[in-house]
């Protein structure tokens, strides 16, 4: 985790992980799909591991599933070729969610990630960190719009709670 030191507000970024609610066991099985329950290793952390249900090519995730991990996470969305693919959600076992796009297996795309604590990012991942535009807004109510680099406000606006406007430049706001 990296902080920078503007304005007097202390700014934490941190990585994070999400599901489509629309997808789900229910809408698997109504829709006719064939439906599979098989073990399931996260391609790119094999620490991460659990239990699929949902739609199955070659006895290999491939459709819409529901996959519960050991360590409390939950991940229900879209899979392609094993590898979670289009729209999806992560719950996480710490009550932070991801909810957005995932391109073989990584965020990238449009998403919202939502921390237990209240903040939440709205906006581009691309190889799975913030980048791009997005909005982070803090649980107190302050906000920053603009461009994101590496998981870090970069170029854009940060708006006080109280009212105050400022202009950031190189991840430096004043």
């Amino acid at each position: 985790m990296r902080a920078l030191k503007a304005l007097g507000v202390l700014f934490l970024a941190s990585a994070a992980h999400a599901v489509d609610p629309g997808v789900t066991i229910a809408s698997v099985h109504s829709a006719g799909q064939e439906v599979c329950k098989t073990n399931y290793v996260h391609p790119a952390d094999k620490s991460l591991n659990g239990i699929y249900t949902g739609r199955c090519l070659a006895g290999v995730p491939d459709g819409a599933g529901v996959v519960l991990f050991r360590n409390g996470d939950r991940y229900e969305g879209n899979f392609e070729q094993g590898k979670m693919h289009g729209t999806g959600a992560w719950s996480y076992a710490s009550g932070d969610r991801y909810s957005g796009q995932w391109h073989k297996g990584i965020r990238q795309g449009e998403g919202v990630y939502t921390w237990a604590r209240g903040s939440k990012y709205t906006g581009a991942f691309v190889a799975d960190v913030r980048q791009g535009k997005g909005t982070y807004t803090w649980a107190n109510g302050d906000r920053f719009v603009g461009e994101f680099r590496d998981n870090q406000h970069y170029n854009g606006t940060f708006y006080t709670a109280r009212g105050g406007i400022y202009k950031c430049r190189a991840g430096r706001c004043g």
